[in-house]
């Protein structure tokens, strides 16, 4: 029996963030070209860059706090050190970003 690869193009919706982000992102981790969005509920690989998603969240709502790190202010457990805590996960703060986040919520 001989056996083929069928290669099929599928085309996916982009993916846009409801009405309320708020409740959707936890935090999200550029992941090369891709981009892994976490949120209460489960954890969501879209295609589309990490860039893409930082202009579709409303900058009230989420702060960049590494290179490859987004987090949603209201989503932040506590802060240590250079660290975020987003319930148990850590996520580390970047040096070059720290002032302002520190800034943005007011410590």
């Amino acid at each position: 029996m001989l056996c083929r690869r069928f290669r099929a193009k599928v085309s996916l919706p982009k993916f846009q963030l409801n009405a309320n982000p708020t409740r959707l992102l936890s935090y999200a981790e550029a992941q090369g070209n891709y981009t892994r969005i976490v949120t209460p509920q489960r954890t969501l690989l879209p295609g589309m860059t990490f860039t893409q998603l930082e202009r579709q969240l409303p900058g009230s709502l989420s702060i960049r706090v590494y290179r490859s790190f987004i987090t949603n202010k209201t989503a932040i457990t506590h802060i240590e050190g250079n660290r975020v805590f987003i319930h148990k996960t850590e996520i580390p703060i970047g040096n070059n970003y720290k002032e302002g986040f520190m800034k943005e919520l007011g410590l």
